[in-house]
């Protein structure tokens, strides 16, 4: 759960706590020597982090995120331009992000002088109490994360799933942070600065509706690499891709440009299908498309076909989550309790196919 904390799950955050999730475990009662401690340890962590090379994967992602969701009101434009822009700052540097989003935040909540010094230090007290709180999940989590930035190994989902249960109390514990926060900064600015307040609220919470519907998801292990940016990433678009039940690797997922159009640098590199996993079906959804020259409305038939039956296959999954892990990779093509998945495959596969033309079908067949 960490990496997302330190990437997608500051999506989440109130403009005020931008950055603060890119942070590990604190030492020491003093908000400000716990920091700088901090960061040195941090250092150390982000050696193996190439900031400057992840930052694009978390930007395309976001900018992507934020037009899909529709988030382009006044607070969530402001939010987006933050989140940025604290985001290019390497996590490690905890004062340098803390410094941008406190001024940030103090400068749209017309905070000045002994206020703007007073939010600041909130702030660090706000976060260090966080973090002692949470220390041992976050730093064993940003650990793991290190690992993968460093491309030792890439994420799976069993892996997520672990990461997202282990980061429930942390999670509540965050959004009890800014419940506080939010309540002792009201009284302190005017009418006009405090309606602002309230829309990044709005903002704010339903951003973090939008992040627990994905957590529901991801703690019963059904997470993909594009859930958070990651599926163009060298950790995983790397990976050998096997077909069938000769699968050993979690499928890399088909992306998508900036602008939500699967365009031909990504087609030239589809992940094989594999019955029995759903989230690799989306590759025959292109592959047919490809076939047949869909137009705009047969594919976003194909989609919704596709998002359909993705998402009863999920329930399934979801319901027999501890049957279905314990049967092995290579057995996962055969095996009965995979058996409902398979037909959910051919249902798609059967309906998508019933979409082309005549015409299209006499081309292809050329």
């Amino acid at each position: 759960m960490f990496l997302n904390l330190a990437r997608a799950r500051s999506y989440e955050v109130l403009p005020l706590f931008i950055g603060l999730f890119a942070v590990v475990a604190l030492a020491g009662d003093d908000p400000a020597s716990g920091l700088e401690g901090l960061t040195a340890r941090l250092t150390e962590h982000g050696k193996a982090i190439n900031w400057e090379a992840e930052f694009p994967h978390f930007e395309r992602h976001f900018d992507r995120m934020w037009k899909e969701n529709g988030w382009n009101d006044e607070a969530d434009c402001f939010s987006h331009d933050l989140i940025r822009d604290v985001a290019r700052i390497p996590p490690w540097q905890v004062m340098d992000r803390l410094n941008l989003a406190s001024d940030r935040a103090a400068e749209r909540y017309g905070m000045k002088g002994t206020e703007r010094l007073w939010l600041k230090a909130k702030m660090v007290r706000e976060a260090s109490g966080f973090l002692l709180r949470n220390s041992k999940v976050i730093l064993q989590q940003f650990s793991e994360a290190s690992e993968f930035f460093a491309g030792e190994k890439p994420l799976n989902p069993d892996q997520v799933a672990r990461w997202t249960r282990d980061a429930e109390p942390l999670t509540e514990d965050f959004n009890q942070m800014v419940k506080r926060i939010v309540s002792d900064i009201e009284p302190r600015v005017d009418e006009q600065h405090r309606d602002a307040l309230r829309r990044d609220v709005g903002s704010y919470d339903k951003q973090r509706q939008f992040w627990l519907e994905k957590m529901t998801r991801w703690k019963e292990g059904d997470w993909r690499p594009d859930d958070w940016g990651l599926q163009d990433h060298p950790a995983h678009r790397d990976l050998p891709v096997l077909s069938g039940s000769e699968s050993n690797v979690f499928p890399r997922v088909l992306a998508a440009n900036s602008d939500g159009e699967i365009g031909p640098d990504y087609v030239n590199s589809l992940p094989k299908w594999v019955n029995h996993d759903r989230s690799t079906w989306f590759a025959y959804v292109i592959e047919m498309e490809r076939k047949y020259h869909f137009d705009s409305g047969q594919m976003n038939t194909a989609k919704s076909i596709h998002d359909e039956v993705f998402e009863r296959a999920g329930a399934y999954v979801a319901a027999n989550t501890e049957e279905l892990k314990a049967v092995s990779l290579s057995a996962r093509g055969k095996h009965e309790i995979f058996a409902p998945v398979r037909m959910m495959f051919d249902e798609l596969r059967s309906r998508l196919d019933a979409i082309p033309t005549s015409a299209q079908q006499t081309n292809a067949s050329r």
